[in-house]
């Protein structure tokens, strides 16, 4: 069975990903600081990488 990869199942399993990353993973080692470090960073390429999808989708309907 081939899965086929669409924006609805990419979403959802984004979503996942994200959940796993800050909430599960903290929980499972909660005074590893190199996890919390990997975490500030994935959270500030999240935000980069949402601005910059923005911007390109606007810049696609002009």
């Amino acid at each position: 069975m081939k899965l086929k990869l669409t924006k609805t199942t990419s979403t959802i399993f984004f979503v996942l990903l994200f959940i796993l990353i800050f909430s599960v993973i903290p929980k499972l080692f909660p005074h590893n600081n190199i996890i919390f470090w990997i975490i500030n960073i994935l959270a500030i390429l999240f935000v980069i990488a949402v601005i910059v999808d923005s911007y390109s989708s606007r810049k696609k309907k002009n």
